[in-house]
């Protein structure tokens, strides 16, 4: 074999490699972080539930938030920037990860509405960006290097390997992001799903029961509950992009901002009589698919809550609670319609989040990791829509699926 061709050998096998490991290692210190955030929150949500007087120092705990946020200088940087730093030149800084692990637990802590992968995208731009101040890539690695962070963290917090990897590129969605990028990203996130497992944190899996066969009956009530809960998921994303730039317009400070609408979280929470709505809400969801009673005003309540929360300034994400307003929802519309409430509120969850991601294809995989694979039917006349119906918006700025957009044009 001459040297040329051993020169060949190595341009064709040693980059791959190099990829795959920086994948690993990013998979390794994203399920680190995932797993130790998810116990965080999941041990912090027991000691609220276990004090419910803890929400009272909600105010306290907004104001802790914010001279945190100074402190680590990251102010003003949000689950976009990260988004956006996989496909621009847009930087995040290694600060945002710690910030936004102690913010996001100190927001479930004290009762804030808010999730846990929204934080777990900001975190792994974080750790993306760590990396790549020591491995020092080029413009595209270190593109790559946060797209496979972001899909790390997804994986270890939520426990959807595949569906966290295909979420962030869909989420993403930049013509620059090549197959090997890709690659990298299921590299890091299997790895990271795995490592957060060995650390203890649960992957979200719901028991769905027995899934109703096809009939022209059902039909028409599945895709009735599936469509109010696109419209559902537009009124949601409305909620979170308007509250936040209504709030900073009528409280510039974020310190008197958050300090006002803590104290109406925790008059809102005394009027409602219960803590359903504080935190992420994951004990109302594994309710619903385990025979507990439906709510019907729950998804609206959980709607105000999660506005309010974001508009204040606190920090988390807003994935879970839109499961929360979709199972709800989805679980109220089925007992309207004569649908097993475990069957609409899967639905409802599924078409919450392709209505408020604008990413069909990540939905349909995540649904089939957290409910398997017999209701996959039904996830795709959910998923299909919702898409249709949820509007151009998206709990991520600027993330339009190229259809959506071809739909306000005029036609020829």
């Amino acid at each position: 074999m001459s040297s040329k061709d051993k020169m060949n050998i190595k341009k064709l096998v040693l980059p791959p490699l190099k990829w795959a490991l920086i994948g690993f290692l990013i998979g390794i210190a994203s399920g680190v972080v995932g797993g130790l955030f998810s116990l965080a929150v999941s041990f912090v949500t027991g000691v609220r539930g276990e004090n419910r007087w803890i929400v009272f120092l909600l105010p306290l705990g907004g104001l802790l938030s914010v001279f945190i946020y100074k402190l680590f200088r990251v102010t003003g940087t949000g689950t976009d920037d990260a988004v956006e730093s996989a496909h621009s030149e847009k930087r995040v800084s290694p600060r945002l990860t710690p910030a936004v692990f102690i913010c996001s637990v100190i927001t479930h802590l004290f009762g804030g509405s808010a999730g846990r992968e929204g934080a777990a995208l900001k975190m792994g731009g974080g750790i993306a960006a760590l990396f790549s101040k020591i491995v020092k890539p080029d413009e595209k690695g270190r593109r790559t290097m946060a797209l496979a962070g972001m899909s790390g963290l997804f994986a270890a917090v939520f426990g959807t390997p595949v569906g966290a990897a295909v979420f962030t590129v869909e989420v993403v969605r930049s013509k620059s992001i090549k197959l090997w990028a890709v690659l990298v990203s299921l590299v890091s996130s299997i790895t990271a799903f795995y490592v957060a497992l060995l650390l203890g944190a649960s992957p979200e899996r719901y028991h769905v029961g027995e899934i109703p066969g096809l009939s022209l009956d059902l039909l028409w009530r599945v895709c009735a509950l599936c469509a109010l809960s696109g419209i559902v998921s537009y009124v949601f994303c409305y909620a979170m992009h308007h509250s936040p730039r209504l709030a900073k317009k009528a409280i510039g400070n974020d310190y008197i901002r958050i300090l006002v609408l803590s104290l109406a979280i925790v008059a809102l929470t005394v009027v409602v009589g219960c803590s359903d709505y504080n935190g992420g809400g994951i004990n109302v969801i594994e309710g619903l698919f385990e025979g507990e009673q439906v709510k019907y005003e729950a998804f609206a309540l959980k709607i105000l809550f999660t506005a309010l929360t974001v508009a204040a300034g606190f920090k988390g994400g807003e994935i879970v609670p839109a499961f929360f307003v979709g199972a709800t929802f989805g679980g109220a519309a089925a007992v309207v319609l004569g649908l097993p409430v475990p069957f609409g509120a899967a639905l409802g969850m599924v078409a919450l989040f392709c209505g408020a991601t604008n990413c069909p294809i990540a939905t349909l995989i995540l649904g089939t990791e957290m409910f398997g694979l017999g209701g996959i039917g039904y996830f795709v006349i959910s998923v299909i829509l919702s898409f249709l119906l949820s509007g151009e918006l998206s709990l991520y700025d600027g993330k339009k699926f190229p259809f959506k957009e071809l739909r306000a044009e005029k036609p020829l």
